[in-house]
């Protein structure tokens, strides 16, 4: 839950910068879905996902 809740805005702000910019006719235009905006977005949300997962055990581990 907590990765989808850093995940989701980050993806949000990513189309909205993806519909906003637009590639003038030239070949070296880098703009694509899956790369500039999904890729970015799963890679934060894991590695949320395991930061979140690794603090909870970490403090699980010290209450015993």
């Amino acid at each position: 839950m907590a990765a989808g809740v850093v995940g989701a805005p980050i993806f949000l702000f990513l189309v909205g910068l993806d519909a906003l910019g637009d590639c003038a006719p030239d070949p070296s235009c880098q703009k694509g879905f899956l790369k500039m905006v999904l890729l970015p977005s799963l890679i934060v949300t894991v590695l949320a996902f395991i930061s979140v997962r690794w603090l909870l055990r970490w403090i699980d581990r010290g209450d015993r």
